[in-house]
């Protein structure tokens, strides 16, 4: 093997309309390819492998994640599950516009995904932390059992009628047909809830939150709020009474 194909760690192939991979394993050290671009159905590539970034390609069906991978890139493809079941060291996946319906794994201890325009309804039981999970654009009924310490969930544009206690730092359930907010985790201090339906109303709102948004609701009066709630949102919505002002809510920010 030649010693430049060994010694390259960086390999940069998009848009060069490579449609294989064969051979590409002689690059013993690679740690990171690009081939976004390409009109590639199959995935091959070296096993010392990082980070992988494949968008606009053309993988269609399972993808396997390759087992080192630790960032991975791929949307913009027709994948329809996404296999990481070998992929134990994965921090980062960007999946995002597929036809994704089954993810499947999903084991790392932390994890960022972005898994948007899919057609996921479920994911696996979820890594032990989690940093920032999107998966709005989907057809979720019910979120997926979260862990306590997510920084942020993204589950807007869904099919969710009722939330009961999930929790993340940053909540976004925007454009749902949710009717009822039973209860919001304990942690959480910032949600989303505009053009939501929200008919059945709100029975419980956590003291940690900070910024509340309720715009283009059906949502006629509000529960306790705590003195943490800074921001409240509320135009185009048919709320008509605060229960209570709590003395950090700066009025001209609640619309």
């Amino acid at each position: 093997t030649h010693p430049g194909v060994q010694a390259a760690q960086f390999l940069d192939l998009q848009n060069q309309n490579v449609s294989s991979l064969w051979g590409m394993q002689a690059f013993a050290n690679a740690i990171s390819m690009n081939i976004s671009g390409n009109p590639i159905t199959e995935m091959m590539g070296p096993t010392s492998l990082r980070t992988l970034v494949a968008s606009n390609c053309g993988f269609t069906g399972t993808f396997i994640v390759p087992h080192l991978l630790q960032d991975i890139i791929i949307p913009y493809n027709a994948i329809t599950t996404l296999d990481c079941n070998q992929a134990q060291e994965l921090t980062h996946i960007s999946a995002h516009h597929n036809q994704i319906t089954t993810v499947t794994g999903l084991a790392s201890s932390s994890l960022d995904a972005y898994l948007s325009y899919n057609q996921l309804s479920s994911l696996p039981e979820l890594w032990q932390s989690i940093g920032h999970l999107d998966i709005s654009h989907n057809n979720f009924t019910t979120l997926p059992d979260l862990p306590q310490n997510v920084s942020s969930l993204d589950a807007s544009y869904n099919q969710l009628t009722v939330i009961n206690g999930y929790s993340a730092n940053t909540l976004v359930l925007n454009n749902n047909p949710i009717q009822h907010v039973v209860a919001l985790g304990n942690s959480t201090q910032h949600v989303d809830l505009s053009n939501t339906l929200l008919t059945l109303g709100i029975d419980h709102l956590p003291s940690s939150l900070q910024t509340l948004r309720v715009e283009n609701t059906q949502l006629a009066c509000l529960p306790y709020l705590h003195n943490a709630l800074q921001q409240l949102y509320s135009t185009g919505s048919l709320l008509t009474c605060l229960p209570n002002q709590p003395p950090n809510l700066v009025m001209s920010q609640a619309n």
